[in-house]
């Protein structure tokens, strides 16, 4: 017997890698062919696989409006002299929670999913507004 690890803590990792990649709204094909080559190597049964991928599109297909004030509000911005590093930090501590969720054995919940893709979101828009002032 071949396996890697308990069965639940594989198929955990397989879900918090999913939710990895479709945290920034994007997933691409490379992605995918790698979700399914870590599943196959992890030894992930197809009915447990497709449910939690399918739940991730599902999840991903849920439209999020973020603005520019919305996301200062998220990330609890008060000051203009804001850096990139800033930003990351704090995305990184919005994040945090959930990706101790990992270590719990529920799956991620579609709250957990807009609440990754609102940090996401605002961490983007964050960005971009520094970048262009």
């Amino acid at each position: 017997d071949h396996t890697h690890g308990e069965y639940a803590k594989r198929l955990k990792l397989v879900e918090f890698l999913m939710l990895l990649a479709y945290a920034d709204g994007i997933l691409d094909n490379k992605e995918k062919e790698l979700f399914l080559d870590v599943g196959a190597f992890l030894q992930i049964d197809n009915q447990d696989f497709n449910e939690l991928y399918d739940n991730f599109e599902r999840f991903n297909a849920i439209e999020i409006p973020m603005s520019l004030e919305e996301a200062k509000n998220l990330f609890e911005i008060q000051t203009t002299n804001i850096t990139k590093q800033d930003l990351e930090e704090k995305a990184l501590n919005l994040s945090a929670p959930y990706y101790h969720k990992m270590n719990d054995n529920k799956r991620y919940s579609e709250q957990d999913f807009i609440s990754l893709k609102k940090i996401a979101l605002a961490s983007q828009l964050l960005e971009n507004a520094l970048k262009n002032s």
